[in-house]
């Protein structure tokens, strides 16, 4: 798993914790026998909630991904798992900074969705994917410049994703 230094430890830390399939999701849950009803996904409410399911197969998840690959002007991503989240820079032809700020920008999305999942169960929030796409350009626009010193970044190239970055 690589880690992302620009963007808090929390997130690094979650993502590590998905990445080794250590995060409570309905399946992980009744595999240590904790009642939890029915193993449904609860954002899409079609398949068996697991990792892979939740960060790559759930059509909610989808709709972020596009979002993220419209902004980011990437491919579309076609993800099947947990860990072509992580490798989706492997094919991109930009540089290792701009490779760095989509590794990132991918880990929060990957910490936002779990966080709009959570809301989803313990307070009943509607889980609309607008909302989360602009939580992850306003985090990662903040994360980005107050915690990576050698560059600045303004709003507007950082939602168009127009900069150049050294």
């Amino acid at each position: 798993m690589r880690w992302c230094k620009w963007i808090p430890a929390k997130c690094n830390v979650f993502m590590w914790r998905a990445w080794l399939d250590r995060i409570p999701t309905k399946v992980a849950l009744s595999k240590r026998n904790i009642n939890v009803g029915n193993n449904l996904c609860v954002l899409c409410d079609e398949a068996e909630e697991t990792v892979d399911h939740v960060f790559a197969g759930c059509r909610f998840t989808d709709g972020i991904w596009n979002g993220v690959a419209s902004w980011c002007r990437i491919p579309h991503l076609f993800l099947f798992s947990l860990h072509d989240v992580q490798n989706v820079n492997d094919q991109l032809g930009y540089s290792l900074v701009k490779k760095d700020i989509i590794l990132g920008i991918m880990m929060i999305a990957c910490w936002r969705i779990w966080k709009m999942r959570n809301e989803k169960v313990f307070k009943a929030a509607n889980a609309i994917t607008t909302q989360v796409l602009s939580d992850i350009k306003s985090l990662s626009f903040l994360w980005f410049n107050s915690r990576r010193k050698s560059a600045r970044v303004g709003w507007k190239e950082w939602q168009s994703f127009s900069f150049d970055v050294m």
